[in-house]
This record gives structure tokens, C-alpha cells and sequence, in this order.
């Protein structure tokens, strides 16, 4: 196991977490971390128990803390959007309401991960940007949806609608944008070489705007093609680290 850490906040430069200081002593190379923010429009889109995941990465070579995570361009700064930020400028740390840490069920050695965490921070060199929630979010959902049949509860165009769940699923596997829970679950499936998939079983619920418009049978249709942090934290291959 990579060792604690040692968290201290002694420049006020730097805002004080939202949460308990001693929730950060539990985090280990390649933890997935889910939080929230009351701020955040997944609230109000799918109403969600967790509004961001994020990979910890380890210490760089000073010690430093390192998350990596995918925030919308408003948030970025000269961080970036997809990025590698020391704990104390990540949103885990000024903008978490809450912050849980998740291990795998089944212990890794260090060699996965490792690679899970090097995979990460390739990504997060490479000034990549985060999603657009309109076009690569919501977008994609209702055009699926155009082409369900909410009275009958199936696809009015059998074939439109799987090309729609197609390009659903493309917006999942890019890996030159991301958004947050895309990030973290791409770094397991190449770290361990596929054998954690962490957007499968997707036991997220949808709630929000989005089921305003949208039924159970739907949704279920699409889970395949979509991973959020909820989808995360509720995978039964992730458990909550107390």
C-alpha cells in the first residue's frame, strides 16, 4: 500500500476543504474519490448522489498530493481542464460538500496500480479538454430518445435508435475529452488491461430534468453507453474505503 498522507494547510492562499481534513489521510495510489457539489448542473440534469469523481494519483516527487480530475473550462484555470492538480488546488479539496474514497473490492498489487495511475497522468499532460455538457451530454440523450417510444416502452426505429446509442457510446470512449467519471474509468480498463470495468453493472439513478422526460426502460437501454460518478460508487467492484 502507498503510504498515508500528511496533509497540512498552513498557506492562506489556498481555501480550507469543506470537509473534515483527516477524509484525505485515507486516500492510496489509485482510489477513486466521488464528491459533491451543490454548484454542480448535474444536480438539476440527473440529480445525482455524487456530482465528481477523480483518480488519486500518489505524491509526485516532492510529496505533493496529486488528483487527477476533469473539470468544465470555467473551472480550469491554468491547471486545465483535464488535469493532475495538487490536492490542495483540486475541486476535491475546495469545492467537495462531500468526499468519499472507494478501493477495489479485490486488492490490487502495485504494479496495477501503477498503471492505472500512469495512464492517468499521461492523459492529463496533454492539455485535453472536458466535455461540453450540451453537445457531448445532452445532446447525445435526446436523440435516443427521439427515436423511443415512451407509451409502448421500446424503440419507435429499431435501427436509429441503436445508431443513436452508437454515438452514445463513442462520446463515452473518446480519450481526447473527457469528463470526470470517464477519466477514472478509462485509466481502470487500461491499467488493468480491461479486467475492471467500472461502468459495468451502471447502478447510477436518474433523477432531475432528465427523468422528467425520460422512463425506467429508457434509461436502462442506455446504461450501457454512459458512465457518471454515481456509476462509479455504486459499482459493486468499488467498496467505500470508512
Amino acid at each position: 500500500m502507498s503510504q498515508p498522507l500528511d496533509i497540512t494547510n498552513t498557506n492562506t492562499f489556498f481555501p480550507p476543504p469543506l470537509v473534515d481534513p483527516e477524509t484525505f489521510d485515507k486516500f492510496r495510489k489509485a482510489d477513486v474519490i466521488t464528491t459533491v457539489s451543490l454548484k454542480s448542473h448535474q444536480i438539476y440534469l440527473y440529480g445525482p448522489n455524487y456530482s465528481h469523481a477523480a483518480l488519486y494519483l500518489g505524491g509526485d516527487q516532492n510529496g505533493t498530493p496529486l488528483i487527477a480530475e476533469a473539470v468544465p473550462g470555467r473551472e480550469g484555470g491554468s491547471l486545465g481542464q483535464v488535469r493532475a492538480a495538487p490536492l490542495e488546488l483540486s475541486t476535491v479539496y475546495t469545492d467537495g460538500r462531500k468526499v468519499d474514497d472507494f478501493r477495489p473490492v479485490i486488492q490490487l498489487d502495485s504494479t496495477t496500480r501503477n498503471a492505472i495511475v500512469s495512464w492517468a497522468q499521461t492523459e492529463t499532460t496533454l492539455g485535453l479538454p472536458c466535455w461540453n455538457v450540451l453537445t457531448d451530454l445532452t445532446v447525445p440523450f435526446v436523440r435516443a430518445w427521439f427515436y423511443w417510444d415512451s407509451t409502448n416502452h421500446r424503440p419507435k426505429d429499431p435501427q436509429r435508435f441503436q445508431q443513436a446509442l452508437e454515438r452514445m457510446n463513442g462520446k463515452k470512449m473518446m480519450t481526447d475529452k473527457f469528463i470526470c467519471s470517464t477519466l477514472v474509468w478509462r485509466s481502470y480498463i487500461e491499467g488493468t488491461g480491461g479486467r475492471l470495468d467500472l461502468s459495468r453493472p451502471n447502478n447510477a439513478r436518474i433523477a432531475g430534468f432528465i427523468s422528467e422526460f425520460t422512463d425506467d426502460q429508457f434509461i436502462d437501454r442506455t446504461r450501457p453507453y454512459w458512465v457518471f460518478p454515481d456509476t462509479l460508487a455504486q459499482n459493486p467492484q468499488l467498496q467505500r474505503v470508512p
